[in-house]
C-alpha cells in the first residue's frame, strides 16, 4: 500500500502499574504509564540520509526526523 522501499515497524508498550519501593530493597519507585503503540516509517536515501515519520498514541504525537551519516 505504498511502502515500496520504506521500513514499518510496529511497537506495543504494555501498561505499567505504579509501585513504591524501598531503598532498602533496592526497590525503586515506578510510575504508571498507560499502554500506547508506536508506528515508525522510514526511508534510506541514495544520499546517505535517512528520515523517519513516528506516530505515538501516547499523547497522540507524530515525529518527523531526518539524520544524515559521514
Amino acid at each position: 500500500f505504498g511502502l515500496a522501499g520504506n521500513t514499518m515497524t510496529v511497537t506495543r508498550v504494555p501498561a505499567v502499574a505504579a509501585h513504591t519501593g524501598t531503598v532498602a530493597d533496592n526497590d525503586w519507585d515506578t510510575a504508571a504509564v498507560d499502554s500506547y503503540s508506536t508506528v515508525a516509517i522510514s526511508r534510506d536515501l541514495t544520499s546517505g540520509a535517512t528520515l523517519t515519520a513516528t506516530y505515538s498514541t501516547l499523547g497522540d504525537s507524530l515525529t518527523l526526523k531526518a539524520a544524515v551519516t559521514f
